[in-house]
């Protein structure tokens, strides 16, 4: 019962057969598990890191079409901004020239208001001022007289050097004749009258007459120039010319028939009349000059209420 075996060299063996045999059972699950550890991990964590970085590589593409996509759309919107600002600046410069041309028409009707109304007011002033200078120049010239009321050194000048030909100074003196300055007289007032300007007619037919009822009346007595045998200033005869053509050129109303009428009068008539009323002896030069001076005066002075009787008539 107590008999104990000994190992025999055969037992031995058995023995180290059976631990190298051991190591080998167990080798299999261990090289199963190497296997997987040295063939599947590393396969899948390749195919984990491919995957990844498939992944990761898809991740880039993407996020690179994204941002061709928000470039694309951001170069679109930089060109419609693009387009929105050359629009907005042609806009701007089409807006900036009609502001232009806006102020330009707005300055030019700013200073051609100021023009006409500058041009009214001269307009509106000169007769006035006309009227003014003429009955000056009446007023004044008696003063040159000597005590007597004899020829002044002017009246002296020109009468020394028209010692000729009576009967070209008859003809030279005869348009102030009464039947020159009457026919002339009816015929600007029947013209107007024609044509309806009933204000105009009136005042041709009216003040030349007044003009030679004042000088006849008034003017000659007050200064009192005794020549041959009727007071010779201011002159009757230049009065009655001076005033018939003084009221139709004011009548007219015309720029153009003013300015004729006056070139004609101051050329042509006046000259004449006067060579022809010293040549004659009829007054001296001083006698023309002032009947020619208080006829415009007193003509125009008449005129002022007529033109503002038309001008209310016409604007009520």
């Amino acid at each position: 019962m107590s008999e104990r075996l000994e190992p025999s060299p055969d037992s031995g063996a058995l023995s180290t057969s059976d631990a190298v045999s051991t190591p080998q059972m167990t080798t299999v699950p261990e090289a199963a598990t190497a296997a997987e550890a040295t063939t599947t991990v590393p396969e899948a964590a390749t195919a984990a890191e491919a995957a990844t970085a498939a992944a990761n590589t898809g991740v880039p593409a993407k996020v690179t079409a994204a941002e061709v996509a928000t470039a694309a759309e951001v170069a679109t919107v930089a060109e419609v901004a693009t387009v929105a600002e050359v629009a907005t600046v042609a806009e701007t410069a089409t807006v900036a020239e009609t502001v232009t041309v806006a102020e330009v028409a707005t300055a030019a009707e700013t200073a051609a208001v100021p023009a006409t109304v500058t041009a009214s007011l001269l307009m509106r002033a000169a007769l006035p001022l006309l009227a003014l200078c003429a009955a000056l120049l009446t007023v004044a010239l008696p003063l040159s007289f000597p005590a007597d009321g004899g020829p002044t050194g002017l009246d002296t000048w020109f009468e020394d050097r028209l010692d000729g030909d009576t009967g070209l100074y008859r003809v030279l003196v005869a348009p102030s004749n009464t039947y020159i300055v009457i026919p002339l007289l009816l015929a600007g007032a029947a013209w107007f009258a024609y044509r309806r300007l009933w204000w105009r007619a009136g005042f041709i037919l009216l003040a030349p007459e007044f003009a030679i009822i004042v000088n006849s009346l008034l003017l000659k007595p007050l200064w009192d120039r005794p020549l041959q045998h009727y007071l010779a200033y201011p002159s009757g005869h230049t009065v009655h010319l001076v005033a018939v053509i003084t009221a139709i050129a004011l009548a007219s109303e015309s720029r153009r028939a003013r300015t004729g009428i006056a070139a004609v009068t101051a050329v042509v008539i006046a000259p004449a009349v006067t060579v022809g009323m010293i040549g004659l002896g009829y007054h001296h030069a001083t006698d023309v000059l002032g009947g020619a001076a208080a006829a415009v005066a007193m003509v125009t002075v008449l005129y002022l209420p007529v033109r503002r009787v038309q001008a209310r008539s016409a604007h009520p």
